[in-house]
C-alpha cells in the first residue's frame, strides 16, 4: 500500500469536491494537507510566505483565476513535487513542464502520490 507520510501537500483546484476529496484521501494515506487553494493570486501570494512548508503539491492546469504554469514554474524552482491533475489535456502543458507527472480526473491518489514521491 502507498503511504504518504512526510508529504506536506498544497492542492491547486478550482473544483472544490474535487479538491476536498483529494484532501481526505492525502489525509488518510498519511499526508499533511497545508491548504487547498482555487485562485492563483492566492497561491502566489502563499509563496510568499517565510512559513511557506509544502514540499509537494497537486496542481489543476486551469484555476478560477488563469492557468497554472506560473505557479508551476515558481514551485519548481522551490524543489516541490509536482503533479497535475486536470481535466485538460497533457498537450496543454507548456514544452517546459512536460516532465511533470500528468493525470486525468479523477485519478488514481496511490499513483499521484507514487509520483509525488519520485519527483
Amino acid at each position: 500500500m502507498v503511504t504518504a507520510t512526510g508529504l506536506k501537500v498544497l492542492i491547486c483546484e478550482d473544483e472544490y469536491l474535487l479538491a476536498s476529496d483529494l484532501s481526505h484521501q492525502l489525509r488518510a494515506m498519511g499526508a499533511e494537507v497545508l491548504d487547498l487553494k482555487p485562485r492563483l493570486r492566492d497561491l502566489v501570494d502563499l509563496l510568499k510566505r517565510p512559513d511557506f512548508a509544502a514540499n509537494a503539491a497537486v496542481v489543476d492546469i486551469k484555476l478560477f483565476d488563469q492557468t497554472s504554469f506560473s505557479l508551476v514554474r515558481s514551485l519548481k524552482k522551490l524543489g516541490v513535487a509536482l503533479a497535475f491533475c486536470s481535466g485538460y489535456s497533457r498537450r496543454d502543458v507548456p514544452n517546459d513542464l512536460t516532465s511533470v507527472p500528468f493525470f486525468t480526473k479523477p485519478a488514481d491518489t496511490g499513483e499521484i502520490v507514487s509520483a509525488l514521491r519520485i519527483s
